[in-house]
């Protein structure tokens, strides 16, 4: 859990994007109860080809990223617009996408019998595999060549950014097998022969959607299983995260660690209003988080969140608000220690700050929460 956190940590602070506008994020928290009145904040700024990333949490440093490396700000905006025709028709359009760069290279159909971890059967298989440059350059020559979809585009080079990142040093190679026509397939990121990552789908059932995300860490193999249901006004995504030692799913060995449910829905043209459900079988209520989203294409993007544990009598734990919009002047960071996110030592210093100042606020919610979480935020802080 603390590794996620730190990954969580610092793909924030490495946004940075390609666009040509250049943006601002504003996000605050502010708590309540015995800390009442604490407010945290984190500005990003994009500027001079790169992120300059401020926050209370380490308050005396300006974290600076390379602004061709990972996400973007520009894709964040993306995501603080997404409506749920979007995610609806997310599938058919990367479809329309890659097909035609994907298809001459699969192999002739074989037919067999053969299973998965999200199917019993199927009768035919194809397959292929490639560098991942080879499909990321394809994509930015559609891009130039104005043939793709604004709302895919930035999801899938996102995506290929954390794939390259989880190679390391290594250009990494996917290997792709397509079932039944493509009803379902896994799609597997190696490392020579090493498997570092492997996405399956089950695209079988219509508008409901199933993905299992599989991968191996601290020598526990880790899992994501996704479900997608939508339609033009509302859709729900709900995933279940597992680990455990064997690489299946389904061995006796793999337990439950969380599972969180997003309903996205539609209430006028430019807003939207969401609810994150949060439950483990540590809790006996779930975490909700929920609020609002709303932002246009070309617009300032603006979010409004309440986090609350589910049936409790007080009151909400902490208010989240976030601003994204147009730089307009460049920010100055002249009275900041300048700190490099590619330098490992320097980010390592800033995460450990990040992490004290975090655990300092967490004693002052620590009396306000039910007793189970409390043990899982004392085990967060102090395995």
């Amino acid at each position: 859990m603390k590794k996620l956190f730190c990954v969580l940590f610092i793909l924030a602070l490495t946004v940075c994007t390609a666009a040509s506008a250049e943006r601002h994020l504003e996000v605050q928290s502010t708590f309540t109860g015995s800390a009442e009145g604490t407010t945290v904040y984190l500005d990003q700024y994009e500027q001079n080809g790169g992120i300059v990333s401020v926050s209370s949490l380490f308050p005396e440093n300006a974290v600076v990223s390379d602004q061709r490396k990972g996400a973007s700000l520009s894709e964040l905006h993306m995501l603080f617009c997404l409506r749920p025709e979007t995610v609806a028709g997310i599938g058919t359009a990367i479809d329309q996408m890659i097909e035609p760069w994907l298809e001459p290279r699969f192999s002739e159909p074989v037919k067999g019998e053969y299973a998965g971890e999200l199917f019993d059967s199927a009768s035919s298989l194809r397959e292929c595999s490639f560098p991942l440059s080879d499909l990321t350059e394809y994509l930015k020559n559609t891009e130039k060549e104005g043939t793709t979809d604004r709302n895919v585009l930035p999801l899938i080079n996102a995506l290929a950014g954390m794939v390259s990142a989880s190679a390391g040093t290594q250009e990494p190679i996917l290997r792709v097998k397509s079932y039944d026509k493509g009803n379902r397939f896994t799609v597997m990121v190696m490392d020579r022969e090493e498997i570092l990552m492997t996405a399956s789908a089950d695209r079988a059932g219509g508008e409901s959607k199933h993905w299992l995300i599989s991968y191996l860490e601290d020598g526990l193999y880790c899992f994501r299983d996704i479900s997608i249901s939508s339609d033009p006004e509302r859709c729900s995504i709900r995933t279940t995260m597992s680990a455990g030692t064997s690489p299946s799913l389904h061995s006796s060995s793999t337990q439950r660690l969380f599972t969180d449910t997003f309903v996205l829905t539609n209430e006028t043209e430019e807003k939207r209003t969401f609810v994150c459900t949060v439950s483990t079988e540590n809790v006996s209520r779930p975490l909700v988080i929920s609020g609002t989203a709303q932002g246009t294409d070309d617009g300032p993007a603006f979010l409004n969140a309440a986090v609350s544990i589910e049936g409790s009598p007080e009151t909400d734990i902490a208010h989240i608000s976030a601003t994204l919009e147009t730089l307009i002047r460049p920010v100055s960071t002249d009275d900041k220690a300048i700190v490099h996110s590619d330098n490992e030592k320097e980010s390592a210093g800033i995460m450990l700050t990040a992490v004290s100042n975090a655990a300092l606020l967490a004693a002052e919610v620590l009396p306000e929460l039910p007793t189970d979480y409390q043990s899982i935020i004392l085990k967060f802080f102090y395995p």
